[in-house]
């Protein structure tokens, strides 16, 4: 025990590696925790041991019927695209708490741009048309949730000439597309090099589906990607053939309509993406009756799990890979109603020493031991996450929350929030080991109390045992009844595990140099500081022979090569780590 921890004690360091060990008693008996977040809304963490885990998985049960509680699909900073770093993207706990939030877990999976990849709806408001093979839940205005796979059908109708495909909504053009960007894709236009645009104003917004809308065309252009949308305009974006179509069909002032219809594309077989295109075609122009138009919220992910009470598990044709995706086991995220119209959302933390993740038949078996009557899944890895009352509830497997695209937002109502207290000590402890926590009075593990984490990192179950294999800092948190107590901790790096060397560009690139970069890991892969670390020349000479590794684990140097020398090669050694040996290509 480490003597930082005299200052605590109510701490207690768990002597096993896993933190799934101690709380199960070494019991192979799954162990349920529920906490009641709000009226309407139940938390619930169940936790299996070995030999049937390590497993944990998290539930939300949210019944729309009760007073105040409803549910929002969001997207990363409330636009589609950015120019920020992230490009639209936005963690899950953020998104959360801009929106004052209760709870929130990611949907749909992206491109890690903003843009997510399923059908979208906002109140009301489509913002991206989707898949034609991909599942997705619907939430309708009176609290009905419904799974599906749609095929989109856009049709732009010009005052003058056919009408034709509008591929797409809020998104980059591909190949020969037209798309509608509204002013929910963000400040600009992002368009690629050698498309037209043309603005339309006084369109009636937000775009809904099966509506149609229409709106004065401005002079089709060269598209320029740093245009603005304005507020109140749609800009259609064409490019190859489409923007073609554009100059040819849509002249300033014309009155130019546009829309966007769903209908239900159930899948026959393995079909592939591009198959689908030929039905859409069929079914454009005509008076096609949209489904999903009494939609508000809406978001895409897939594959199917459940499908009218049975599993039905379709990875391959939603163009999934059955060993790798299906198959595998990994974190998941996945969204279900049961038969009394309850809204089921699972995180399943994976890829950690205190949980493995699931494949997705045993998704399908838990989704369906919970009730589910229709369930698919969303997506997973390092995109699952599950926030509520200002913490992260699960364990992120990159050791911090990812940055996702959209999210699904639960509200309800909440009591009123105290000012936190904090315990000013940090608590610390080398990464995989585990600590104990307790509130310092008897309530602390009682079924009031919800524990969890301020910045995902880390993980920590609902009697406050803490648990991390990411080195770094972080806080918990406990709260009860409206008032939470934040307890720092800092994880240290393990001995060090693995030692790696590469070459590295140095400046202007000359013939007679080279730049070596090293790095040491323990064996999570956390960065080791402080470490020693050793150069062997042969055909040259070091500016440095002896490095130490910085708070990154990092460390490099540069080689002056003998020019009339043949062999040239770089030894690194560090310790009774494994060496590494690097050989320069010659010039």
């Amino acid at each position: 025990m480490r003597s930082s921890f005299r200052h605590f004690p109510y701490l207690m360091l768990l002597p096993l590696p896993l933190l799934l060990l101690y709380r199960a008693e070494r019991q192979e008996t799954p162990q349920l925790f529920e906490r009641r977040l709000a009226p309407g809304v139940v938390y619930v963490q169940e936790i299996t041991p070995p030999p049937n885990g390590p497993l944990v998985c998290h539930v939300l049960r949210v019944n729309l019927q009760e007073k105040g509680v409803f549910v929002r699909s969001e997207i990363g900073r409330d636009v589609v695209l950015t120019d920020e770093p992230e490009q639209g993207r936005e963690t899950v706990g953020d998104l959360a708490v801009r929106h004052k939030a209760l709870a929130a877990v990611n949907t749909d999976f992206f491109p890690f741009t903003g843009d997510p990849l399923g059908i979208a709806i906002r109140d009301g408001e489509l913002l991206s048309e989707g898949m034609p093979n991909r599942a997705a839940m619907g939430i309708t205005a009176q609290g009905r949730i419904l799974f599906d796979t749609l095929l989109p059908i856009g049709t732009l109708f010009p005052a003058r000439g056919v009408y034709r495909a509008l591929d797409g909504i809020n998104r980059v053009p591909g190949k020969n597309e037209i798309v509608a960007l509204t002013p929910s894709y963000g400040q600009r236009l992002f368009a690629p090099e050698k498309s037209v645009f043309v603005p339309l104003s006084g369109v009636d917004l937000p775009v809904r589906a099966g509506q149609e809308h229409r709106g004065t065309a401005g002079i089709p252009q060269d598209a320029d990607p740093n245009m603005q949308i304005l507020p109140g305009q749609v800009v259609l974006v064409g490019e190859g053939s489409g923007a073609q179509w554009i100059r040819e069909h849509i002249r300033g002032g014309d009155t130019v309509r546009f829309r966007f219809d769903f209908v239900t594309n159930p899948l026959n077989g393995n079909n592939a993406r591009g198959e689908f295109s030929s039905r859409a075609e069929s079914l454009r122009g005509r008076a096609v009756r949209s489904v999903w138009s009494d939609v508000v919220q809406a978001a895409g992910g897939g594959p199917w799990l459940i499908r009218d009470g049975s599993i039905a598990i379709d990875g391959e044709a939603q163009g999934f890979n059955r060993e790798t995706f299906v198959l595998r086991r990994h974190p998941r995220t996945a969204a279900g109603v049961t038969e009394a119209g309850e809204l089921l959302l699972v995180v399943v933390d994976g890829r950690q020493s205190f949980s493995r993740g699931m494949s997705l038949p045993e998704l399908a078996e838990y989704m369906k031991k919970l009730g589910a009557v229709q369930a698919i899944n969303l997506d997973g890895g390092g995109s699952s996450t599950l926030f509520a009352r200002g913490m992260y509830l699960n364990g992120p497997s990159d050791g911090l929350p990812r940055p996702v695209s959209n999210a699904l937002l639960i509200f309800a109502d909440k009591p009123e929030e105290t000012i936190p207290s904090a315990v000013n000590d940090a608590i610390v402890f080398q990464a995989g080991e585990s600590v104990r926590l307790t509130l310092p009075d008897a309530q602390a593990q009682d079924a009031m109390t919800l524990w969890g984490t301020l910045e995902g990192r880390g993980f920590v179950d609902q009697r406050g045992a803490l648990t991390s294999t990411r080195a770094g800092a972080g806080t918990v948190v406990a709260w009860r009844n409206g008032s939470r107590r934040t307890y720092p901790y800092q994880v240290l790096p393990l001995q060090p595990a693995t030692l790696r060397a590469s070459w590295i560009p140095v400046a202007n690139n000359p013939p007679d140099r080279s730049g070596v970069a090293v790095v040491v890991l323990d064996r999570f892969g956390n960065p080791v500081p402080g470490q020693e670390v050793r150069l062997q020349v042969s055909g040259g000479a070091a500016d440095r022979i002896q490095l130490t590794t910085d708070s990154r684990g990092r460390a490099q140097a540069e080689i002056v090569w003998e020019l009339e020398s043949m062999e040239r090669s770089v030894r690194v050694t560090s310790g009774s780590l494994p060496p590494v040996s690097l050989t320069p290509k010659r010039m």
